[in-house]
């Protein structure tokens, strides 16, 4: 079972930077919830002034919970209901989206 450290108002899940797994390379997920705390911890370190609450959840409970946006095509104009966690690639009222 895999973990998320999530935000307990917007439910975006944390994206901390792993260096060991190269340039640009994020976390999203732990192996164990002993891993999501212990990264929780770490990030709280490193981040003092984030007084945001983060909650731990397993990938299956947080996509019961999950909220969903409406966002505006870019080339089409119509509207478009996505995850709040989508990435940028492949979002269509991103630019990257319609360039690649």
């Amino acid at each position: 079972m895999r973990y998320v450290i999530y935000n307990e108002m917007t439910t975006k899940i944390l994206r901390v930077r792993a260096k060991h797994f190269g340039v640009g390379m994020f976390r999203e997920y732990y192996e164990s919830e002993r891993a999501a705390k212990a990264g929780l911890t770490r990030y709280r370190k490193k981040h003092p002034e984030d007084r945001q609450v983060w909650l731990i959840a397993s990938v299956e409970d947080h996509q019961k919970i999950e909220r969903v946006e409406r966002v505006q095509s870019l080339i089409g104009g119509g509207t478009v209901v996505q995850s709040v966690n989508t990435p940028l690639c492949c979002d269509p009222s991103s630019e990257t989206y319609w360039s690649m």
